[in-house]
């Protein structure tokens, strides 16, 4: 194992037993999302950019479920990966009455998954990537396990938002996860939360074609509603970009 590797390896690993501690008593349960109007949340954006139909979908980071919970109606199977053992195990409870077959399974991307290539036709992940140690490792892994024309949808925090634009001109660090310059985080938490990375809209489309995958829809969201996708680059908190793989 190389230097890199290691360190990867290493930080994969606080990451986990930091989400494990904030999880360690999350109550089963499913929150309803809102799905009627513009996305106001993460959760919402995935579920209101889901294909029609998917054979085999798979959401990294699934957290408790919500989403695979909120999107079972549309797919023949639903598959989630966490990096946190105990988020897996109220994921699994969550959805063990969904009525579709439902696998949850404790992994991590950056190390590489034993699961043939091609397997799902839908990948989906939120808030995720920016906590990854290798960003290109990742991306091959899914380009890897993404069907031909399959959908790949992203979120993840804009830096490019008008907040920390201003926060920048301001001299300040613009945490996207904590406040006070990243600083704000609960006892136990890594720095910012643990975020590695500070994406926008153009990285993300630049990352999907350096992997074989065309972007074709960009989207902002967040609780002013469609607001947020007026100019989503400076509008919207988050970024999520929907893609195609050639």
């Amino acid at each position: 194992m190389t230097d890199s590797e290691s360190n990867a390896t290493t930080q994969s690993s606080r990451l986990q037993d930091s989400y494990d501690a904030l999880y360690a008593e999350e109550a089963t349960g499913i929150q309803k999302l809102n799905l009627d109007g513009w996305p106001r949340n993460r959760w919402e954006a995935l579920v209101h950019c889901m294909p029609e139909h998917a054979k085999n979908v798979l959401e990294i980071g699934c957290g408790n479920g919500v989403v695979l919970h909120h999107i079972a109606d549309r797919c023949d199977a639903l598959n989630g990966m966490e990096i946190s053992p105990n988020r897996c195990e109220t994921a699994r409870k969550n959805l063990a009455d969904i009525g579709k077959p439902v696998s949850i399974f404790h992994g991590n991307l950056e190390e590489g998954v034993d699961i043939p290539d091609g397997t799902y036709d839908v990948i989906l992940w939120a808030d995720v990537i920016e906590h990854v140690v290798d960003l290109f490792a990742t991306m091959r892994e899914i380009s890897r396990l993404l069907a031909k024309d399959g959908t790949l949808i992203t979120s993840t925090p804009n830096l490019a938002y008008i907040r920390y634009r201003i926060a920048l001109l301001c001299g300040k660090f613009p945490g996207t996860a904590a406040g006070d310059e990243g600083f704000a985080v609960r006892p136990g938490e890594m720095y910012d939360a643990g975020h590695l990375h500070y994406l926008t809209f153009g990285t993300i489309e630049r990352l999907y074609r350096m992997h074989g995958i065309e972007p074709t829809h960009t989207e902002g969201f967040g609780k002013f509603g469609r607001l947020h996708n007026l100019w989503p680059s400076l509008t919207s908190g988050a970024a999520l970009v929907v893609g195609k793989k050639k």
